[in-house]
């Protein structure tokens, strides 16, 4: 399934919503199963590499001195502000779209100069991808976690949900070429990275089964919505498509294919 070769010919993307896995929760549920999903969706995402928290000021948390934030939180729920009194208290997630992105990284698989896949910590794709030649790169996580309760009335009949969000193609076996080419030149090929994205996809869908699984045994739904053609092609609501035929052009999914999330 691998290319010979390994290179950068991934893209990363000028939005955070390229594509994201939704859990939903009925707020008639109540809010026990809050803490449950927390402790699922931290610990999966700090074991498989898709988000680490760094630090959170609020908390006085500090990675490198008290551990993983899952086990911090657990340890000390006090600590977490009560930003919402549906909420119980040590519930985190829905700050999470506040953390300043130094504050959070995601361990990425990439070509390095000597043309070797190496591995690092990432905290936003710009600072990543610039130095690594890619022409047009953006400064977003290269995957990020939302947490929101929509309200209602009566209250129980709300709806909560959690998004877990790519900005990048790195994670898939098939890529553009935006980051390589000027945007005015318009359609772009697509290119294979399925050395890379068979290592970062990987790792992506281990994470994703693990808080698919956490979401439905909890009583929620799952869902995924893919929002350009080449996601698409190569998404579907267990993760990453890594053993998938290359896609088409852009162009060519858009008419063989329209928009449909998966569900």
């Amino acid at each position: 399934m691998n290319s010979d070769n390994p290179a950068n010919t991934w893209s990363s993307y000028d939005s955070d919503e390229m594509c994201w896995w939704n859990a939903s929760f009925p707020c008639v549920l109540g809010p026990g199963f809050l803490l449950p999903w927390q402790d699922a969706v931290l610990t999966a995402a700090e074991e498989t590499g898709v988000l680490r928290v760094e630090a959170i000021e609020e908390i006085n948390y500090i990675r490198e001195r008290d551990g993983s934030l899952a086990t911090f939180i657990r340890t000390h729920p006090e600590l977490v502000p009560e930003t919402d009194e549906w909420l119980p208290t040590g519930f985190i997630l829905q700050q999470f779209d506040a953390l300043p992105e130094e504050h959070t990284s995601t361990l990425l698989a990439y070509a390095d100069q000597r043309g070797q896949v190496a591995q690092t910590w990432v905290h936003e794709m710009h600072e990543f991808a610039a130095p690594l030649g890619l022409r047009s790169t953006y400064d977003y996580q290269p995957f990020s976690i939302t947490h929101i309760t929509l309200d209602a009335d009566p209250p129980e009949t709300g709806v909560v949900h959690t998004g877990f969000y790519l900005s990048t193609d790195i994670w898939l076996p098939w890529a553009t070429a935006d980051s390589h080419c000027n945007p005015a030149d318009g359609d772009t090929e697509i290119l294979d990275n399925r050395t890379l994205g068979g290592i970062n996809g990987e790792r992506l869908n281990t994470f994703l089964h693990r808080v698919r699984d956490a979401a439905i045994k909890l009583g929620g739904d799952w869902d995924v919505h893919p929002r350009t053609p080449i996601f698409r092609a190569q998404v579907n609501r267990d993760g990453i498509i890594l053993d998938g035929p290359r896609p088409g052009t852009p162009v060519e999914i858009h008419h063989r294919r329209p928009y449909q999330a998966f569900i």
